[in-house]
């Protein structure tokens, strides 16, 4: 059927849920939406967020490392990364 396009589309959880948590209140004017307000304030992009919560970057590095975003949110929400990027959602791959 052409007419019909079904996606599926993968997203942590953990990581979006703390966001809404968190920046809740700072949905902003312009109704600027909380993920948006959230990357402002931890001073990223806000792409670099959407594809960090949209499994779209793997913010594990090699050696054991974690990108600058990723850890800027650990800082910024105060959690560990094993707790925000759990190891289980970056060990499969998925193809496009």
């Amino acid at each position: 059927m052409k007419d019909l396009r079904i996606e599926l589309r993968f997203k942590n959880a953990v990581l979006l849920r703390a966001i809404e948590e968190r920046y809740a209140s700072l949905q902003g004017p312009r109704n600027l939406g909380v993920v948006r307000a959230a990357a402002e304030q931890i001073g990223i992009t806000h792409a670099a967020l959407y594809d960090l919560i949209g499994l779209k970057v793997n913010p594990y590095k090699r050696w054991g490392k974690f990108s600058r975003n990723a850890k800027a949110l650990c800082d910024a929400l105060d959690l560990p990364a094993h707790v925000l990027f759990p190891p289980a959602l970056y060990e499969e791959r998925f193809k496009k």
